[in-house]
């Protein structure tokens, strides 16, 4: 595991105790009006995407998985007990990237 991502899980103890899987924001509660309420800021901010508190732990997990490649660390800052949750978040940003891929340019490597 990078030591960024061991920060980050230590960091995530602190706030939230022993479990991980713990709300960051204290007192925020998940329901339509909180949904709306950010749905309101996204377009505010000219994002016509449909956005959720799910779509923004989406990303999260995309994030750092695009950089360091590191499913069990990631695993453990979502708190996941399963891997297999881990890789369901990071499905949908594995199947495009073969969209990504196969814009490369093709080389002529002579072999």
């Amino acid at each position: 595991m990078s030591s960024n991502a061991s920060k980050v899980i230590d960091q995530m103890k602190k706030v939230n105790g022993k479990s991980s899987s713990q709300s960051i924001f204290k007192g925020l509660k998940y329901s339509g009006y909180n949904n709306s309420l950010l749905q309101n800021w996204v377009t505010r901010a000219g994002i016509t995407k449909k956005i959720t508190p799910h779509c923004c732990r989406n990303t999260f997990s995309a994030i750092p998985y695009d950089k360091y490649k590191d499913v069990s660390a990631l695993m453990k800052i979502l708190g996941h007990k399963d891997i297999s949750t881990t890789q369901r978040y990071l499905a949908k940003f594995l199947k495009n990237i073969d969209v990504d891929v196969d814009p490369l340019p093709e080389f002529d490597l002579a072999f």
